[in-house]
C-alpha cells in the first residue's frame, strides 16, 4: 500500500509542475480580489492506518478570494470508506470483519496560489473540519472527529470562467494515535468562477 501512495504522490506532484512550468511561470494577477467560485469534486485516499482501506469522497465546495490569489472556501462531501474490524471468534483468536462506514465531512480551506497565468496555476492549501459517520472511524475511534489537511494543487483553463482543479491531499482525521487515520490521496473536480 506505501508503493501505490509514493506513486500518486509523485504522478500528482508531477502534473501539478507540469501545469504551472506550462503556463510559463507567469506570476499574473489571475484570481482577483472579489472572485467567487463553485465546484464539485470527487476524491479518493488510502490511509496509514491498518484498518482503514479507502476513503471515497463526493461533494462540491464554494469560496471566494479573499485577496489577490489568496481564497478561502467551505467544502462539503459525503464520505464513503471502507474499513475492517477484529471481531474474538474464540479464545485469544480475533477475525478481520469488513465494517463499511458512510458519513459527511466539512472543511475550511485557504488556498494560495503562488504560480498563475492564463492557462494554468499551481497552489498549496490547508484547512480545518470535521468528519461524522455512522460507525467509528478507526474501528476504536469516534463518529465525530476533527480533521486537519494540507494539499498541493493545480488548475488547468478549460474556458474563461470554468478549470479543471486537481490536487495531491493529507488528509488526518481524529487523534494522533491508532484511534486516527491519516490518509493520502487526492481530489479532482471543475471550478466554475464568476
Amino acid at each position: 500500500m506505501n508503493a501505490i501512495f509514493q506513486r500518486m504522490l509523485l504522478i500528482l506532484t508531477g502534473a501539478c509542475l507540469i501545469l504551472a512550468a506550462s503556463a510559463g511561470w507567469v506570476l499574473a494577477q489571475n484570481y482577483p480580489s472579489g472572485t467567487f467560485n463553485i465546484e464539485p469534486r470527487v476524491g479518493l485516499f488510502g490511509s496509514t492506518n491498518k484498518r482503514v482501506n479507502t476513503i471515497w469522497t463526493y461533494g462540491a465546495a464554494a469560496g471566494g478570494f479573499i485577496t489577490d490569489n489568496l481564497a478561502l472556501e467551505l467544502e462539503g462531501m459525503g464520505v464513503a470508506i471502507d474499513q475492517t474490524r477484529p471481531i474474538a471468534v474464540g479464545g485469544n483468536n480475533f477475525e478481520e470483519v469488513n465494517r463499511p462506514t458512510g458519513g459527511f465531512a466539512t472543511n475550511g480551506n485557504l488556498r494560495w496560489h503562488m504560480f498563475t497565468s492564463t492557462q494554468a496555476s499551481m497552489y498549496v492549501g490547508a484547512g480545518l473540519g470535521g468528519l461524522w459517520t455512522n460507525y467509528k472511524v478507526p474501528y476504536n475511534g469516534f463518529e465525530s472527529s476533527l480533521t486537519e489537511n494540507c494539499s498541493l494543487g493545480g488548475t488547468l483553463a478549460l474556458t474563461e470562467h470554468m478549470s479543471l482543479k486537481g490536487e495531491f491531499r493529507y488528509w488526518h482525521i481524529g487523534q494522533f494515535t491508532d484511534q486516527g487515520a491519516s490518509a493520502l490521496g487526492g481530489t479532482l473536480g471543475v471550478n466554475f468562477s464568476f
